[in-house]
């Protein structure tokens, strides 16, 4: 028997339609992925005692910085967990960020009194001996 070019395309016709139906099958019946987890609420995050009294008149930064009325820290805004910006209200979190947070109180700084400026890490150091950063 002499097969043509019309059966062998619809048997890869039907086969192909039967593979499709299949997958579509396969993904109906899977599981919903795990909901994504969420960090801490602002009202949940921790809030340092400020140190009010705290002095330390032989650092040069520190001087300058308590002149000024505020801190300024370096950090990431890329690096999620880590030191992140929110790019619609500006807000900077991670974990790098509380532990400044939690320094700058130590310092006697307030939270509203830290100013967060973005510092590439290969630019550290000289933004530090620049004075850009406290």
């Amino acid at each position: 028997m002499l097969r043509t070019n019309s059966d062998r395309t619809g048997r890869r016709s039907t086969v192909l339609a039967l593979c499709l139906l299949l997958a579509v099958f396969a993904a109906a019946c899977g599981k919903e992925g795990s909901p994504p987890v969420k960090g801490p609420k602002a009202e949940a995050l921790p809030v340092y005692q400020v140190d009010k009294g705290f002095q330390l008149p032989e650092s040069a930064t520190w001087r300058k910085a308590e002149r000024r009325g505020y801190l300024i820290v370096g950090a990431k805004e890329d690096q999620p967990y880590l030191g992140e910006k929110d790019p619609a209200s500006g807000v900077y979190s991670g974990f790098d960020i509380e532990i400044a947070r939690m320094m700058a109180a130590s310092l006697g700084f307030e939270p509203k009194t830290i100013r967060f400026r973005t510092i590439a890490s290969a630019n550290r150091e000289t933004a530090l001996q620049n004075g850009q950063i406290d």
